[in-house]
């Protein structure tokens, strides 16, 4: 399945993809899911793409990074990235950022970039009160900023 346009598009219903073939996102386009995403039963590809949910969760199995992309939650909801993990696309040199008005959950490895590529993983919760975990093992040059 792929969300290739440049536009904007919304999705109102709780939206759980079960197909085999995996779901890209990209072309500089915005995905809003009213009611929250699902993509754990195949591999979520984003290329170049905002993908928001409003008042839900994003939950993500396997991840690959071919181009400067964003996961955002608004009013509420978490991001989880599980699977087989987070992958940059050989020879890439993008940006994954994750924007949760809740909390941030990533229980799979952040793999080291394959192909020579470059990239780097933005985490930002909304408010204060909010987490940042990370269960995973990394791979590849890592450097944490804030405080």
């Amino acid at each position: 399945m792929n969300f290739l346009s440049s536009g904007s598009s919304t999705i109102t219903a709780a939206t759980t993809f079960n197909n085999l073939g995996g779901v890209t996102f990209g072309n500089g386009g915005t995905v809003n899911f009213a009611n929250g995403l699902t993509n754990t039963a195949t591999t979520t590809i984003l290329s170049g793409a905002t993908v928001n949910a409003t008042s839900s969760n994003i939950n993500l199995g396997a991840t690959i990074v071919n181009a400067n992309s964003t996961l955002q939650t608004t009013t509420s909801g978490n991001i989880t990235l599980g699977g087989t993990g987070v992958t940059w696309a050989a020879g890439s040199s993008s940006s994954l950022n994750l924007i949760a008005a809740n909390n941030i959950l990533i229980n799979a490895p952040i793999n080291g970039m394959s192909g020579n590529a470059e990239g780097s993983l933005n985490l930002t919760a909304a408010n204060s009160s909010q987490s940042i975990t990370t269960l995973a093992s990394t791979s590849g040059l890592q450097s944490t900023t804030g405080g």
